[in-house]
């Protein structure tokens, strides 16, 4: 009888050590081994400002943006000096296909004296690349006074982004 519960207790050990031993970990956001591609996780991004009527570059930053699973999103970027801009805040979501998605974001925008100038929204349509690992987009940009009243015309913006990896 002992021998039986010996036996029992070795083969039950032995069966869930191959089940763990054979179980792939993967963290969320990153490609592994029949992991989606999907846009989840950290991007450094290449962002160049463009006038929307003639589509020239007429200005560039470097930024960084976490899509987080659940549809949420954050971020910051170079484009002014962290005493005249908060950190972005935003969603996201799958349009079309695996590899087609929207997000947008908003932050906040400061005077030089530290008061309240008003907020800026930002949307994009992002097409994630075939093998997941980077992504561009197109979109606009608009920037609102405190009163939420627009300051002039929206502005276009294409970017590309790069997986953040260790």
């Amino acid at each position: 009888m002992k021998n039986n519960i010996t036996q029992i207790l070795v083969v039950a050990l032995l069966s869930i050590a191959v089940i763990i031993g054979g179980t792939s970990v993967t963290t969320p956001g990153q490609d592994g081994p029949g992991q989606d591609r999907t846009l989840e996780g950290t991007w450094t991004t290449s962002v160049i400002r463009r006038d929307c009527q003639t589509g020239e570059q007429v200005g560039n930053f470097q930024g960084v943006l976490t899509f987080a699973r659940g549809g949420t999103l954050v971020g910051d970027s170079s484009a002014a000096g962290p005493a005249t801009k908060s950190a972005s805040y935003g969603v996201w979501r799958r349009t079309k296909g695996w590899n087609e998605y929207e997000f947008g974001f908003v932050f906040f925008l400061f005077n030089p004296d530290g008061t309240l100038f008003g907020r800026q929204v930002v949307r994009q349509s992002a097409t994630l690349s075939e093998d997941g690992q980077s992504f561009t987009t197109t979109g606009t940009f608009q920037v609102y006074n405190a009163a939420g009243a627009p300051v002039g015309p929206a502005r276009c913006a294409t970017s590309t982004g790069t997986r953040f990896e260790l």
